[in-house]
């Protein structure tokens, strides 16, 4: 349909740049005559009037062009092309906004999603088998030998989905923090597994597995920092006996400096 409307208004506009010519049958001016600054005899009577004139069609272009956009706009909202406008014309949104955008558009596309991810995903998991058995692909590492292994199909469409379990992780926390705060209660806030809000949030925001530290690597993290806790606490302790004790040896000799003044 768009490309029928875009020809009509092509035609249009050749219509308005070259109109037919309007001629009696024993015109002697051709179209390859009419040029600028040309002299075109004959196209005049004897009384002024005119041998020779334009088709006007009474066209209007604007009212094509508005159509034809219409036609586009519907065109890119069913391939949802406003979510990536939105997106490119904001790039000072929030995390919480992009997600919470991602979960409307989520809505829309759902009853076609899981036609799409089903067939996909038993596609992907069949050509997973066929290179398995060719010996074409890596084998896995020692503690997954001899397990049965699941192929986990992984599109924008379910980055999308997993968005929207982000945005509802961000409001649960958004939702106790301010419970916190109103009941002065800020003990609710220890129902929040940090470890596990953050493993949520990676897979709805990033899904990339080199900006994420894993479970060993956070372990030895946190074993270092605390143990820089408990030297820094020791030196801190240490610093304040040295303290203690010095001002003991000052108050000790002060003591015994007056009871000598004090002997006659």
């Amino acid at each position: 349909m768009n490309n029928e409307m875009e020809r009509s208004n092509l035609v249009a506009a050749q219509f308005a740049a070259e109109p037919p010519i309007l001629t009696h049958d024993q015109a002697v001016v051709e179209a390859e005559d009419i040029v600028p600054n040309a002299v075109l005899n004959g196209t005049m009577s004897a009384q002024g009037k005119r041998l020779l004139e334009y088709l006007q069609r009474g066209d209007n272009p604007q009212h094509a062009e508005k159509k034809t956009e219409e036609r586009r706009a519907a065109i890119r909202e069913a391939f949802l092309y406003g979510t990536m406008q939105i997106l490119r014309n904001r790039p000072q949104m929030t995390a919480t906004e992009v997600m919470a955008l991602k979960s409307e558009r989520l809505k829309l596309v759902a009853p076609f999603l899981v036609r799409i991810q089903q067939g996909l995903a038993t596609h992907i998991a069949r050509r997973f088998a066929i290179l398995a058995r060719a010996g074409q692909t890596i084998p896995p590492p020692p503690e997954l030998q001899g397990r049965a292994l699941a192929v986990q199909f992984v599109s924008p469409l379910a980055k999308a989905q997993e968005a929207a379990t982000g945005t509802a992780v961000l409001q649960w926390i958004s939702s106790l923090g301010q419970i916190a705060v109103s009941m002065q209660r800020p003990d609710i806030m220890d129902k929040v597994n940090i470890d596990a809000v953050a493993d949520v949030l990676h897979g709805a925001m990033v899904k990339q597995p080199d900006v994420i530290n894993d479970d060993d690597k956070v372990a030895q993290i946190r074993q270092a920092r605390a143990q820089a806790q408990v030297q820094q606490m020791q030196v801190e302790q240490a610093a304040q006996l040295a303290s203690t004790y010095a001002d003991m040896a000052h108050a000790r000799q002060a003591e015994t400096s007056a009871r000598r003044r004090a002997v006659p």
